[in-house]
């Protein structure tokens, strides 16, 4: 679990993991800064990695990813990656080892976590940005984006 609420907009730097053995939250150390809504991944060895999720009003959106490392229990920021991603991006582990982050913006994007890490954009989905939808990885390699806001304008019903 990371980030939290302090008000509207602005997050908190916490972060912590379940122990299913005790029955209990394991306080983990801070985040680089607050993050609220933020969107947090598994990676294929375990490390969880954290992207986005607001700072405060004045800041706006975190733009360096983390990833938790389970094996050094610390955080290994990603400077080389740093992006502002929207509130909430939709994140899946890609077979290449890679995280494909298939929304809410148009434009899709890989990050590869190796090193101090980096962004590639891979392409645009064919609606605009998808405020409050979803998307799942359903299969190797292929994602389904659903629902959102209408990326068309609404025609309006004329009153004569």
């Amino acid at each position: 679990m990371t980030g939290g609420n302090i008000s509207n907009n602005v997050g908190l730097p916490n972060a912590a993991i379940y122990d299913p053995a005790n029955d209990s939250w394991v306080r983990l150390s801070n985040m680089n800064a607050g993050r609220w809504y933020p969107t947090n991944t598994t990676l294929a060895n375990g490390d969880v990695l954290v992207v986005s999720g607001d700072v405060d009003t004045a800041q706006g959106v975190n733009r360096l990813p983390q990833i938790w490392q389970g094996a050094t229990s610390a955080w290994r920021d990603l400077t080389g990656a740093q992006l502002a991603l929207p509130l909430y991006p939709f994140m899946h582990l890609a077979p290449n080892g890679r995280v494909f982050a298939s929304g809410p913006s148009q434009v899709s994007w890989y990050l590869d976590t190796t090193g101090s890490g980096s962004w590639s954009a891979v392409a645009n989905s064919i609606y605009g940005f998808r405020s409050y939808g979803s998307s799942v990885l359903y299969d190797d390699g292929k994602v389904f984006i659903v629902g959102g806001s209408d990326p068309r304008p609404i025609p309006r019903k004329s009153s004569t």
